[in-house]
């Protein structure tokens, strides 16, 4: 993901603190897993991502153990 996406992204959070959550990419779909301090390896494409979001929902929604 470059830099200039993340306007073209959506920001949801499943933490109470804040300190991360998920990027939608609007644009291709994709879902990005984020944690604060992770601006250069969201930068660099090198987190753990989603090429969609039905394989984000699908991994979301299954039980722990099937993921």
């Amino acid at each position: 993901m470059k830099f200039g996406e993340f306007l073209r992204t959506i920001f949801y959070s499943v933490q109470a603190k804040g300190e991360g959550g998920y990027l939608y990419n609007i644009e291709d779909d994709s879902v990005w897993d984020y944690q604060m301090g992770q601006l250069q390896q969201l930068a660099d494409g090198t987190l753990p991502h989603w090429d969609s979001f039905y394989e984000f929902m699908i991994w979301y929604l299954s039980d722990e153990e099937d993921a």
